[in-house]
């Protein structure tokens, strides 16, 4: 009904016959074009021309293929050519067939010619094996697709389906580089012309002269169709019929060349825009990729740096426990020697000197120490409760003697609301106030070192200061460097290993502190430490080490168990526990001890870690399991790594003592854990019987100019200027050795009680 209707509707309008005669001319077209396709599927397939797979999706197809495309143009134009009868009106029927023939002869011969390459721009992908029906999800829509409908796309790097592929424009067909029209047309005219020709006619202005030609060629075929069916309705207005018509074509072919050149610039921006787009993406994706790169790099750097610090730490800490061994020894025997009072007198200063060169081996030793487990994160910070003003005296005792020595004034003020007791690691804060007080001695020459204390909210400020020669503002980050110190050409560097303030700051950040510094070069600076003290607010018994000598202790004989392979650490604790009247017993390894404690029952055991055969926590765990009684057990190290079992055998231990071993931590221990009473002894030093006599001759004794100065500097008790004085005197008196060495004794001791009472009597005999 619908075609009777349209064709009766044709004829009232009188253009039926015009129709019929162009649908006819132009009816050749689909024919070639089915010419086309027939002769590649039963001819270009059969003999190998084109691939045997059939591929319709565009991401592996060209713009144009040259073999479909040229044999449907040469088939539609010999056919449009017969039909209109340029080869003669016999053969106006015989069109059809003629496109039919051109197609099956054509396509092959541009097969053979192409080499079947431009059937596909790329190897097709399959996403499944055949007879498979799994279903594939779009990379861009998310919806599920067969995978005939699916290609992978390098863009998105992933699979794809024709419709995202055929709509998306960003991608600017990166996986089919050289198929687009516009670069098989750059690639023909390279091929076919010489380069410079084809460079000219690639360039943007032909590209917008073929456009409108072509444009033009279409608005010409509309209006002959329009001049074909007015001229025959008219057949005697075809002259003005064509001039209007011509007229229109040419006003037609002003605004196809008007609105040509806009659509091409839009279309060149476009593509412009999208380069650009595309090479920025580029170069973000080659930044994230550099930036990996460095992340990666820099976390190979950190896990060698890592790596290397571990490594590190795990040396210093084997080195300690070798440098700790025998320095234990050396120290041990040096303090015994220092409290016995059958030492000749002339050779406690040597006894004093192998002692102070011990501790400060011992003191580098920790300083390298706490610096490994400080950077490992190991730093084990205590809150214990610190009797704040016994510990503030200890340092102003410490301190005032080495001011004095040193020709300083040391100021010392504290505000009247400090609490009587503090939670704090004393050990740590002493250390951070010993280095920033002997760093402030060392540096300053004249004037004054002072320690001031604020305390308020339960945060205490230390401020050290001093009028030495100050740090320049590009060396206040140094100084907090490891081994760096600080040297002008007035002021050299002073002896130190330049660890110091690079355990006090890191020290400080550990406790939860900050440390500052203001200094002005040549004026002085201070060090300001703010922490954390907490009150306690009830004071309990603080046990306070013990200073004076001990010769023995009240009560009955006890026993101690001294367990340890080192035969240098048993002949030091057993000189110094048999003096104090213990009866002590020795065990090598950790059976020997388990032996010698069921048999001897001993009131305590002091027991090292690292033994061969059983370790000392095995060892302690099974003495407390087989004993009668709580025995107390010290452990002894040498290894600071096993600080961190402290807290799993807690239990198995009742104190934990490192090497070098301090005699007096150790007497304070025992008589905490077994409850003794020591004796204690205060010695004083024996006057020399000649000066108690009044023996001496007056060549013996100093002038009486050089005994004033003396006796003022030992009121003032000015140490090196005692030392300074007394080798002067020497070079001018020579006989006055004997004395000025017993004078030297004194000062060198500080015992500025004896020294004044020698001076009194010297200057009695030289009235």
């Amino acid at each position: 009904v619908f075609n009777v209707t349209l064709a009766w509707l044709l004829m009232e309008l009188g253009i039926y016959e015009t129709l019929e005669r162009t649908l006819g001319l132009y009816s050749n077209i689909p024919v070639a074009w089915m010419g086309a396709i027939a002769a590649d599927l039963a001819i270009n397939k059969s003999f190998g021309l084109s691939p045997r797979h059939i591929e319709f999706k565009r991401a592996y197809l060209y713009d144009v293929n040259p073999v479909g495309v040229g044999g449907m143009l040469l088939a539609s134009i010999a056919a449009i050519a017969t039909y209109a009868g340029v080869f003669g009106a016999a053969y106006h029927g015989l069109a059809p067939f003629v496109a039919l023939g051109v197609a099956f002869t054509t396509v092959p011969a541009l097969a053979f010619l192409t080499k079947g390459r431009f059937y596909f721009v790329r190897p097709p992908s399959r996403q499944s094996t055949a007879g498979e029906a799994q279903e594939i999800q779009c990379c861009i829509c998310e919806h599920h697709f067969e995978p005939e409908d699916m290609a992978q796309c390098p863009f998105y790097s992933g699979p794809i389906c024709s419709l995202c592929c055929s709509l998306d424009v960003r991608c600017s067909d990166l996986c089919r580089e050289g198929a687009r029209l516009s670069e098989q047309w750059s690639n023909l005219l390279n091929f076919a012309l010489p380069p410079l020709l084809a460079r000219y006619l690639d360039r943007q202005l032909v590209k917008y002269l073929g456009l409108v030609l072509l444009c033009s060629c279409a608005a010409a075929m509309l209006l002959a169709i329009i001049y074909v069916h007015m001229a025959s309705l008219t057949g005697t207005l075809q002259p003005a019929v064509a001039s209007t018509l011509y007229n229109v074509f040419f006003v037609m072919v002003v605004v196809i060349a008007i609105v040509v050149w806009p659509f091409l610039l839009a279309s060149e921006s476009s593509r412009v825009a999208r380069a650009e787009t595309r090479q920025q993406t580029n170069m973000l994706m080659q930044e994230i990729e550099a930036h990996q790169q460095t992340d990666l790099e820099l976390q190979k750097a950190k896990e060698a740096a890592d790596a290397g610090s571990l490594a590190k730490s795990k040396y210093i800490q084997g080195i300690s426990h070798e440098l700790r061994t025998p320095l234990n020894a050396v120290l041990g025997y040096a303090q015994l020697l220092e409290t016995n009072n059958a030492v000749a007198p002339h050779f406690k200063h040597s006894v004093r000197v192998i002692r102070r060169s011990a501790d400060h081996l011992s003191s580098l030793v920790d300083g390298l120490l706490d610096i490994s487990m400080i950077e490992a994160g190991r730093l084990q910070i205590f809150r214990d409760e610190v009797r704040l003003n016994d510990f503030l005296d200890q340092i102003v005792d410490m301190f005032s003697l080495q001011a004095k020595e040193s020709g300083l004034d040391f100021i010392f003020a504290a505000p009247p609301n400090l609490p009587d007791a503090v939670y704090t690691d004393g050990k740590r804060l002493g250390q951070i106030l010993i280095n920033l007080l002997q760093n402030a001695i060392r540096s300053t020459k004249e004037g004054s070192v002072t320690l001031r204390i604020s305390y308020a909210s339960e945060v205490a400020r230390f401020d050290i200061e001093d009028t030495g020669i100050g740090i320049s503002s590009e060396d206040i980050e140094r100084i907090f460097r490891p081994f760096e110190r600080i040297e002008t050409p007035s002021h050299p560097a002073k002896r130190g290993t330049g660890l110091g303030l690079t355990i006090t700051r890191l020290l400080t950040e550990a406790m939860g502190g900050e440390i500052t510094v203001r200094s002005t070069p040549g004026a002085g600076s201070c060090f300001s430490v703010r922490l954390m003290l907490a009150s306690v607010p009830a004071s309990r018994h603080m046990r306070n080490v013990t200073r004076t000598p001990v010769v023995g202790y009240e009560g009955s004989r006890k026993t101690i168990l001294v367990v340890d392979d080192d035969p240098g650490h048993i002949s030091f604790v057993n000189d110094a526990l048999s003096s104090l009247g213990f009866t002590v017993l020795i065990a090598h390894t950790g059976m020997e001890c388990l032996d010698k404690a069921r048999r001897a029952d001993p009131d305590a055991v002091l027991l090292d870690i690292s033994m061969p055969g059983m370790d000392g926590w095995e060892t302690a765990r099974r003495l407390r399991e087989a004993a009668r009684r709580r025995i107390p057990i010290i452990i002894i190290s040498a290894d600071p790594r096993h600080e961190s079992q402290r807290v799993l055998a807690a239990e198995d231990h009742d104190a934990y003592l490192m090497k070098p071993l301090r005699l007096s931590v150790l007497q304070e221990t025992l008589k905490t854990l077994m409850d003794v009473k020591w004796i204690e002894q205060l010695p004083e030093r024996p006057m020399p019987i000649d000066i108690v006599s009044g023996a001496l001759t007056p060549e013996k004794i100093p002038s009486a100019f050089y005994l004033a100065s003396l006796k003022h500097m030992g009121e003032i008790g000015h140490i090196r200027g005692i030392l300074t004085k007394l080798d002067e005197i020497g070079a001018a008196e020579p006989d006055t050795a004997v004395t000025l060495g017993y004078l030297r004794r004194f000062a060198e001791d500080c015992d500025i009680e004896g020294y004044n009472k020698m001076i009194e009597a010297l200057a009695r005999d030289e009235v």
